[in-house]
């Protein structure tokens, strides 16, 4: 996606930290929304269209931004992952790997981003791999720096206690407030 949460002002992180620095890079990188793809046709036109993009595409490489619900029919991929190198990235799996790790059998990779899952699962699911979240470029900032630490993100489940225990400490913000849209 390149939207995050709906708005179309605010770029999706898993745009931010694989999209941008593989293009910077110099590769040839192309995208397809699977939610907004879903949202308009169906799951299982997404599903097709996703997948014949992937067959004629001549890809290195599909990296799956997993979603805990999914909007296309990842069982659609299990003969293409065997020809095509396709990862599911899964970067929330501190609340979603109950339903992700169903899906494992899916892909020719699954990526984590949690040690512990990894480690409690690796036996298990072997074509389960850890990483790091993402990688951008260290930049030099622009603008000079004011806060001493600050958090930008949807606040809930353990996220929740680490908002408190920054505003004990004199954050400012509330665990519980909510994006909304802008007005026209």
């Amino acid at each position: 996606m390149r939207h995050y949460y709906g708005l179309p002002s605010a770029l999706e992180p898993m745009f931010l930290y694989f999209t941008r620095p593989l293009i910077e890079l110099g590769h040839q990188v192309q995208t397809f929304d699977h939610h907004e793809t879903a949202r308009r046709l169906g799951r299982l036109a997404a599903t097709e269209a996703l997948v014949d993009e992937i067959r004629r595409g001549c890809y290195d490489l599909v990296l799956y931004q997993t979603a805990g619900f999914e909007p296309v029919d990842t069982s659609a991929f299990v003969d293409l992952a065997r020809t095509h190198l396709i990862v599911a990235w899964n970067s929330d799996d501190d609340w979603q790997w109950g339903e992700t790790s169903k899906l494992a059998s899916h892909f020719t990779f699954m990526v984590t981003t949690y040690p512990s899952v990894y480690r409690a699962n690796r036996q298990a699911i072997p074509n389960l791999l850890l990483s790091q979240w993402g990688c951008l470029e260290s930049r030099e900032p622009t603008q000079p720096k004011s806060l001493d630490f600050s958090f930008a993100g949807a606040a809930y489940k353990s996220r929740n206690r680490d908002c408190r225990w920054l505003r004990a400490r004199g954050g400012r913000g509330s665990p519980r407030r909510r994006l909304s849209r802008p007005g026209p």
